[in-house]
């Protein structure tokens, strides 16, 4: 009913496994850097994505692995979207 409404629907619990907890925090703070066109999302900025791994993580090798994973997180996000588009 509240889905209706344009309120958003009360989130799924899950656990987050300790090692996926920091490439999910960088990619929910990037939550608003998603990139759009006329038939919906595209993907994440990232431009910004790195911008915020580079100013929490400092080493090289944390970066592209951080990096590495929020484009798993992301290709996950977009595939949930787009079956939620199609069934509706």
């Amino acid at each position: 009913m509240l889905a209706s409404m344009g309120h958003q629907e009360e989130p799924e619990e899950f656990i987050v496994l300790e090692e996926n907890a920091p490439a999910l925090d960088i990619f929910l703070f990037c939550q608003t850097q998603w990139r759009t066109s006329m038939s919906g999302l595209i993907g994440l900025d990232y431009t910004a994505v790195i911008n915020v791994i580079a100013t929490r993580h400092r080493k090289r090798k944390k970066q592209n692995q951080l990096l590495t994973d929020v484009h798993l997180i992301e290709q996950g996000a977009l595939k949930a979207i787009a079956r939620k588009k199609e069934n509706g």
